[in-house]
C-alpha cells in the first residue's frame, strides 16, 4: 500500500509539473538580407502587429569586421499597407517609402508577413 501511494503522488507530482510549467516561447534571429558586405537579421522577438496591415520589428546589421555575437546596429522597421502597397519607414528614413523599391526592406516584410503575422 505505501509503494501504491508513493507511485499516486510521484505520478501526480510529475503530471503537475507538466501542466503548469510555463510555455515555452522561441526567440531567434533569422538572416533575411545582404547588402554591401552586410548581413540583416529580424530579431523575432521584436516584433510587434500594431493594428490592422502595421506592424514593426527590430533588425540587426551583422558587417563582416564583426566578431562572434556581435552586432553593428539595430534598426526598427515600422511597416504599414496602404492603398495595395507597403510602405516603411526607420529613424533613418525618416518617412515612409516604398517597400518594393528597396530589397531590403522588401526581404524584411516579406518574412514577417510569412512568418509572424
Amino acid at each position: 500500500m505505501k509503494n501504491f501511494l508513493t507511485m499516486i503522488l510521484a505520478a501526480t507530482i510529475l503530471f503537475g509539473a507538466q501542466i503548469f510549467s510555463p510555455t515555452i516561447v522561441e526567440a531567434r534571429d533569422v538572416w533575411v538580407a545582404s547588402k554591401d558586405g552586410g548581413q540583416f537579421y529580424v530579431v523575432t522577438e521584436t516584433f510587434q502587429k500594431s493594428g490592422q496591415g502595421q506592424f514593426s520589428v527590430v533588425v540587426k546589421l551583422v558587417t563582416p569586421n564583426a566578431k562572434a555575437d556581435e552586432f553593428n546596429d539595430a534598426y526598427r522597421f515600422d511597416f504599414r499597407y496602404e492603398e495595395g502597397s507597403w510602405f516603411y519607414k526607420t529613424a533613418q528614413t525618416g518617412q515612409y517609402r516604398f517597400v518594393d523599391r528597396d530589397p531590403v526592406a522588401k526581404n524584411i516584410c516579406g518574412y514577417c508577413i510569412e512568418n509572424l503575422c
